[in-house]
């Protein structure tokens, strides 16, 4: 059985999936099995891997769209492996990239995930802006430390640069298919409550940004605004029961995440009415309004979305009276 298992759940890019697959089979330091689920995908996935000729690759089909969360889980059920890093279809890993977390990983059985820095991508595979740090040198955290700098945004993780521990992901359980938009946050916040937490320096892997991810698909139908809300109302019970912080840093730590989460809703839900999706926009604001800790950014929520009804003259004219709101 080999020591690590990347999993990768694939729908509809033949061309990405050859890359991340490429990417994943140039690792030759460490003992891997590469897993591809495939949910019904209208590609020829299985083609694909089978090109690769690689007897580390072994290939899964199910004969529907699991979606993300559904394929995550899958490829969780299906890790035989002591470790496992579940990688996504559009992104790929550096070369050494996986060794450099295995490394960090092994030598503290406390340890529940190794987690690095990544580069950013196009839909072309181009390099764009600098390095996403997420530490200046390699150290170790404390699970609560770590989890309460990842909840407030002072650290920031993508999928192309997590190794997780299997018996600590036990623990921790699979994805939430309650939480569709930021499950990945969701799982790696529970980890942080059942281990510590290695963070390399240096860059693991490579996040695509395009039009085609979640972000672009979940924002029309206001389900980043439903993740955000249910995310923040089950971490803060999972954080209260774990015994880890106390009730001024529970109330300091959900405050600022809360507040962080009603301001992207915000700016999506008036992203949204900019473009005539005023239906979407007004539930976003709700869901801000909700999330926000202060009653002038509740006023003027509310004052937005009922903006949204007359059109954008009187929304411009609200937008002006924010500052005064805030105060």
């Amino acid at each position: 059985m080999a020591k690590v298992t990347v999993a990768i759940p694939t729908y509809n890019r033949d061309d990405y999936l050859r890359q991340v697959i490429a990417s994943v089979l140039s690792e030759s330091k460490v003992d891997l099995e590469l897993l591809i689920v495939d949910t019904a995908s209208p590609v020829n996935v299985k083609e694909i891997v089978d090109s690769f000729n690689d007897s580390r690759v072994n290939y899964f089909y199910y004969p529907e769209n699991l979606g993300m969360v559904g394929a995550g889980n899958k490829c969780i059920e299906l890790c035989q492996s002591e470790y496992l890093m579940l990688l996504a279809d559009d992104d790929r890993l550096l070369p050494g990239g996986l060794k450099k977390l295995y490394d960090q990983i092994v030598v503290d059985p406390q340890v529940g995930a190794a987690i690095g820095s990544v580069l950013l991508i196009d839909e072309n595979g181009q390099r764009i802006g600098e390095k996403v740090n997420i530490t200046e040198v390699d150290r170790c955290l404390d699970g609560k430390d770590f989890y309460k700098k990842y909840l407030t945004g002072r650290i920031a993780v993508q999928p192309c640069s997590v190794l997780l521990r299997k018996s600590v992901l036990n623990k921790a359980g699979q994805y939430d298919p309650a939480i569709q938009y930021c499950p990945d946050m969701d799982l790696w916040l529970r980890v942080a409550l059942n281990g510590r937490i290695s963070l390399v320096a240096d860059s693991v892997g490579e996040y695509r940004i395009h039009g085609g991810t979640a972000t672009t698909k979940f924002r029309a139908n206001a389900e980043i605004g439903r993740s955000y809300q249910g995310l923040i109302k089950k971490q803060y019970h999972l954080a209260k029961s774990s015994g880890l912080f106390s009730d001024d840093e529970l109330k300091e730590m959900f405050c600022v995440a809360a507040g962080q989460h009603a301001g992207s809703c915000t700016a999506i839900g008036l992203d949204c009415f900019k473009r005539g999706q005023c239906e979407v926009a007004r539930q976003y604001f709700a869901i801000a309004a909700e999330l926000t800790p202060t009653l002038g950014g509740k006023f003027y929520l509310s004052m937005l979305s009922l903006a949204s009804y007359g059109g954008k003259e009187i929304y411009t004219g609200l937008r002006n009276l924010k500052t005064m709101v805030k105060r």
